[in-house]
Order: structure tokens, then C-alpha cells, then sequence
């Protein structure tokens, strides 16, 4: 609860602040609770091979999918409704729901992703209505493409808040790639053209998280919310 005020007719008894009517025995008062609106989340994950890199056994889709299942786990545990759209060579989803129930129904869907194939623009085309219930805040976990833009630009029009988890694929090459094959100058010109990416995301109405994987998640976004 978030404050007290003088008891009403019709409050419960299980309401009362007793501690405070024992230094006021003449009145009474109740516990006023906040009303927390929980939200519909729906989750996008990026499984186009397009957009992934790999390097050995390191995989930038890897660190995707743990995102993924580790904000479907944060958002049921707060009380949320959370749903899954994986996109790629094969659409898979998992209608709004809450509870370990659904927590499971997720990782089981996240377990069996590859990255492979696909357009996100046709994706979009052919959601299930019931995926994204209007005033939904989808978090889209994708590296991102420029010609990306038309689907994020649809999302927004359709009237949801949209977050964009941005794993750095610069960042990632960088630390997991061959040295010989990136040069200082490659990596300024990958760093520009990304920044020029994610600022007309952002001028979309779409918040971006830019995410650096040698971060953990919770950690870098705990600082992304202090900015």
C-alpha cells in the first residue's frame, strides 16, 4: 500500500491501520492500496539468419533467445500478461497468458529456435490479432535491418508502444570475430551506420535499448531506466 486516509463505509476491516488508530483512538483509518496496472507484453524475436552472426560456436542469436527467456520470466513474475512471436524461416507464437504455465509454454517455444530465413515485413502481414491485443508494449529483440524500418513504422501506426532490445552485432563481431578481418576503419564505419540506424528508429516513437552482450541484460537496461 502507498498511504493511509480516514476510514469509509464499506472498507474491510482487514483495511484498518490498527497501529495508527491505537495513537488515535477515536478514529479510525484505512491502508489505501496503488492500483497497479499490469500490461500485455508482447515479445518478438528476431530468428532471421540474416540478421545473425556467428562465430564459432558464438552466436548473436544466442544471446536473443537468452533475452528473451529472461524477460518473459521478469515480466510473468511481476504479474504480467506475456506473449511470444518468433520470426524466420517458420513463424511460432504463444497467445497472452500468465503464470508458470505460460512461463513454460514460452521456454519450450524459445528451446526449438534456429536462426534461419525470412522477411520481417511479410511476417507482420499476417499476425494473429489475438498475438498483440491493442495497447500492448512489444519488445522487439532484433539486431535490426534498415529495410526493417516499414515494419517497425507499422507497429507504431497500429498503435502500440514498441521497444526495440538491440543486441550490437558491431560490439559482437568485434569481440568474437577474426582480428585480421576488421580493421579500425571497418569498425567506425559499422559504429556510424548503426548509430544512423537507431536514431530514425528512434525518431519513430520507438525506444531503443542498444545492447552490448559482454553486458548482462538486466544490468545495462537497469542503466538505460537512470538515463
Amino acid at each position: 500500500f502507498w498511504g493511509v486516509r480516514d476510514y469509509a463505509p464499506g472498507d474491510s476491516l482487514r483495511w484498518i491501520d490498527w497501529r495508527k488508530v491505537a495513537r488515535h483512538p477515536r478514529q479510525l483509518f484505512s491502508k489505501e492500496f496503488e492500483r497497479e496496472e499490469m500490461a500485455d507484453i508482447g515479445l518478438m524475436l528476431d530468428a532471421r539468419a540474416v540478421t545473425n552472426l556467428k562465430y564459432g560456436s558464438a552466436s548473436l542469436f544466442d544471446y536473443s533467445v537468452d533475452a528473451a527467456a529472461s524477460l518473459a520470466d521478469q515480466f510473468i513474475r511481476s504479474g504480467n500478461r506475456v506473449s511470444l512471436l518468433v520470426f524466420g524461416g517458420e513463424m511460432k507464437y504463444v497467445f497472452p497468458g500468465s503464470g508458470k504455465g505460460q512461463l513454460a509454454r514460452i521456454l519450450d517455444q524459445l528451446a526449438g529456435c534456429d536462426a534461419d530465413g525470412a522477411e520481417m515485413i511479410n511476417t507482420l502481414r499476417y499476425i494473429p490479432t489475438r498475438l498483440f491485443p491493442s495497447r500492448s508494449v512489444i519488445i522487439l529483440i532484433s539486431p535490426l535491418q534498415s529495410k526493417d524500418l516499414e515494419s517497425l513504422t507499422r507497429l507504431r501506426s497500429e498503435g502500440y508502444q514498441v521497444v526495440l532490445l538491440a543486441p550490437n552485432p558491431v560490439q559482437f563481431a568485434a569481440q568474437e570475430g577474426p582480428r585480421t578481418a576488421l580493421t579500425p576503419y571497418a569498425v567506425r564505419a559499422a559504429r556510424l551506420e548503426r548509430a544512423a540506424l537507431l536514431w530514425q528508429v528512434r525518431q519513430l516513437g520507438v525506444r531503443v535499448i542498444d545492447w552490448p552482450v559482454d553486458r548482462p541484460l538486466r544490468k545495462h537496461t537497469a542503466r538505460e531506466e537512470r538515463r
